[in-house]
């Protein structure tokens, strides 16, 4: 060990783990004043994962534990991998539920728990040689949150937009636009953004038994597999799915058997293969 800490390669290794384990703990001390002080952008995120308060508290803690561990050099191994094993987990919960954008702050924090498990795995590179059980896995471990890290990049293309204000278009039919001749107007509401930025209006008309979900100026962001609900509310305890969600702008589509207006107040966008609600229009 002596060898390699004497050489120049050596010292260069060591001195850029000082500045990853010094750029770790930085940027994980920043973040527990919002964690702490229940900051409103700390609760809306463990709101979302059904973890508040005790996971946005328990959280900071052991980030503290792992800032003060990295900034001690014969525990910095300890630090980083406490760190790595909550920002891989944040990085995912970016990836899954909350998006990589949160409450419009252009992927920040996103961005700022990638920059840590990176500082992580390298001092835990650096360091294998003390942590003899990570020594064969930590290759594939490095690999494996690259990968993942790198595919939050990508981001999935919003429909196209269709039809104007004053003549919505059938999503099924882009020919066919929306008659309002005769229509009732059952419920309207203003959408709002949740994971994601989503905004626009939605109408239910009725027209001789018929029932239409109309939306205007509608934009969200793209998903895999993003669906249209009417529900009670955003918790999904009782709800009708309308149809997937192929388009953005002016567009309207028929609603199913089963929508009950006094009861599914809610109009939801909901990507259903990770679970996530990207915005809703509460019915009125």
């Amino acid at each position: 060990m002596s060898n390699f800490t004497n050489s120049s390669f050596g010292r260069t290794l060591l001195s850029a783990q000082g500045a990853a384990r010094l750029v770790a703990a930085i940027l994980m001390a920043q973040t527990l004043f919002f964690k702490f002080t229940a900051a409103p952008e700390s609760v809306y995120i463990f709101s979302t994962i059904g973890a508040e308060p005790i996971g946005r508290i328990g959280t900071g803690i052991l980030e503290l534990i792992a800032a003060v561990l990295l900034l001690v050099p014969r525990t910095g191994w300890a630090g980083a991998l406490l760190g790595a094993g909550l920002m891989g987990g944040a990085v995912m919960t970016h990836l899954t539920v909350l998006g990589i954008a949160v409450q419009g702050d252009g992927g920040q924090l996103f961005a700022y728990a990638v920059i840590i498990l990176v500082c992580c795995l390298y001092v835990l590179w650096v360091n294998r040689a003390q942590i003899p059980f990570l020594s064969h896995y930590l290759p594939r471990l490095i690999l494996a949150a690259l990968i993942l890290s790198l595919s939050g990049c990508a981001k999935d293309e919003a429909p196209a937009p269709v039809g104007t204000a004053a003549a919505p278009v059938n999503v099924n039919n882009p020919t066919q636009t929306f008659d309002l001749a005769g229509q009732t107007v059952l419920a309207s509401g203003t959408f709002a953004s949740n994971v994601h930025p989503t905004k626009g209006t939605a109408k239910i008309y009725e027209k001789g038994g018929k029932r239409t979900l109309v939306l205007t100026d509608f934009q969200t962001d793209g998903g895999p597999d993003l669906r249209i609900y009417l529900a009670d509310g955003t918790t999904f305890t009782s709800f009708v799915e309308v149809g997937k969600l192929a388009a953005t702008g002016n567009f309207f589509v028929e609603i199913p058997s089963g929508y009950e207006p006094a009861k599914h107040g809610f109009v939801l966008i909901w990507c259903k293969q990770f679970s996530v609600l990207f915005g809703n229009a509460p019915l009125k």
